[in-house]
């Protein structure tokens, strides 16, 4: 407000009395945007900015927050009026969307058809497993579905523990994922992936498309998970 009333040569009180609702402001904020040469956020800016935040922020920034913040810097070096908060939700949302569809259709194009099979089969077996019977039955029903090996963090170092490590690297390699999986992937991005796989169930990832399920599994079978 001091600064405002600077440049028109008032004191700051007397900006105190003005009307900043209606018309009359309506009509002074789009001569200042004028005459700055800022520009309202059109349709096509809108589309502009989504793709723009899709390709060059949020494929490596997951955090909405921040991507906001690279929105309206990128409004700003647009000289484009800032959208409301609520538009401003609605784009930084729809680039999170789009950069991750595009993530997870590059990573799920790079593993071998054998590779993502395995990948779907363990949320499959651990429904199945979930869902076996109690009591009874065959050798090694007791031991934890392969899901549940890879998603499960070490524990104290001991015999058991490295023995329950060596055959969850056994698992991890047999699904046979490349090692440049995720060659060009944030490795942010990647832990996430793997923090929301862990806490998923197996009926909830089983509700992802393809792409997405094998994208959130792979990193919890990868070598350096084991």
């Amino acid at each position: 407000m001091e600064f405002v009333a600077r440049q028109v040569q008032v004191p700051a009180s007397e900006l105190g009395f003005c009307d900043w609702t209606g018309r009359t402001v309506e009509y002074h904020r789009a001569q200042i945007w004028e005459h700055l040469g800022v520009r309202e956020c059109s349709v096509a800016d809108a589309e502009k900015l989504t793709a723009y935040l899709a390709e060059h922020v949020a494929h490596k920034e997951r955090r909405s927050e921040q991507v906001r913040v690279e929105l309206l810097a990128r409004c700003r070096a647009e000289s484009i009026e800032p959208p409301t908060s609520g538009r401003c939700d609605r784009i930084v949302g729809a680039a999170l969307r789009a950069a991750e569809e595009s993530l997870t259709v590059l990573i799920s194009s790079r593993l071998p058809v054998e590779s993502v099979e395995r990948i779907v089969a363990l949320v499959v077996d651990a429904d199945q497993d979930d869902a076996g019977p109690a009591g009874g039955g065959t050798e090694g029903e007791d031991a934890p579905p392969v899901l549940a090996k890879v998603k499960e963090a070490p524990g104290n170092v001991s015999l058991e523990t490295m023995l329950t490590e060596i055959d969850k690297l056994l698992a991890v390699r047999a699904i046979g994922l490349p090692r440049d999986l995720f060659i060009d992937v944030a490795p942010k991005v990647v832990a996430g992936w793997r923090a929301r796989a862990a806490v998923e169930s197996p009926s909830r990832l089983r509700t992802h498309p393809v792409p997405l399920r094998v994208t959130l599994l792979a990193p919890c079978c990868t070598s350096g998970n084991a």
